[in-house]
């Protein structure tokens, strides 16, 4: 514009854009008010999910811990029938824990921990065979699960040393030769996984 000075066009020109912006705002007002609403409660979801993952993961170490010490009791417990009680309750509370948790961490340790309760469970039932051998037979469907979804070399090693453990007794119990290079493929594995592991020298 004739007249104009360099400062008064800018001032011009600043006036334009921000008429123009007003008037898109003014157009696009409820599209931008839904964007903001939406970005909010998406903040506000990511913490709520982050306090229930975290709430869910403590009640799950909670839960573990629990059977872990109804393992723990079953294992000193002198009356036979209490014995019994406390590793069926452990059993039961690792299947539930297994199957909530899935492929995760807690998931996962209670599948170890449910091999475990069935292996010691067998070890009390030295005097009835067949329950015992059942018993065993759970503990490695239980580790065998465990080594399938282990998601470290540490975790699937645990796991190869846990299974070896019953197949040798297994071995004992039935005389079956065949089980003997299946332990000792299980204790190879160990070797494989973690050489320079304190589980190796087991």
């Amino acid at each position: 514009m004739p007249g104009m000075s360099k400062q008064e066009l800018k001032h011009d020109e600043l006036a334009d854009f921000l008429d123009q912006v007003g008037l898109w705002y003014h157009r696009n007002a409820k599209w931008i008010q839904w964007v903001v609403f939406a970005a909010i409660i998406a903040f506000i979801g990511v913490r709520l999910y982050d306090q229930y993952a975290e709430t869910k993961a403590a009640k799950a170490t909670a839960e573990l811990g629990k059977a872990q010490s109804m393992l723990a009791s079953a294992l000193v417990e002198r009356s036979d029938s209490k014995r019994k009680e406390l590793f069926a309750t452990a059993i039961s509370e690792a299947e539930r824990l297994a199957r909530e948790h899935g492929n995760s961490f807690h998931g996962r340790q209670a599948l170890l921990l449910l091999g475990n309760a069935h292996y010691y469970y067998s070890l009390a039932l030295a005097n009835q065979k067949s329950e015992a051998s059942e018993q065993r037979k759970l503990a490695r469907q239980a580790y065998e699960k465990f080594i399938a979804a282990a998601a470290t070399p540490e975790e699937k090693a645990t796991g190869q040393l846990a299974l070896g453990n019953v197949l040798e007794n297994e071995l004992f119990a039935s005389r079956d030769m065949a089980l003997l290079k299946q332990a000792a493929d299980a204790y190879n594995e160990v070797i494989k996984l973690v050489p320079e592991s304190y589980l190796a020298a087991e």
